[in-house]
């Protein structure tokens, strides 16, 4: 299982937008990053579900290959 740490840099977001995309503060997500605290089942639902890329990134990053394929 990926810690808290590693999905969130596998995603290049900061705690501080992590914290907004999920609702769970800043600190919360320091804290499970650094092993102060461990993260509840339900924290880490909300966490992953707010780091699966937004289709607007997937967009942005292949709006090459969807424009050739008009």
């Amino acid at each position: 299982m990926s810690t808290v740490a590693e999905l969130r840099a596998a995603a290049g977001i900061s705690q501080a937008e992590l914290a907004r995309r999920s609702g769970v503060a800043q600190p919360n997500i320091a804290a499970s990053e650094t092993g102060r605290r461990r993260p509840s089942p339900q924290m880490l639902d909300r966490l992953r579900d707010a780091l699966r890329p937004r289709p607007s990134e997937l967009l942005k990053h292949h709006r090459a290959e969807v424009l050739a394929d008009r």
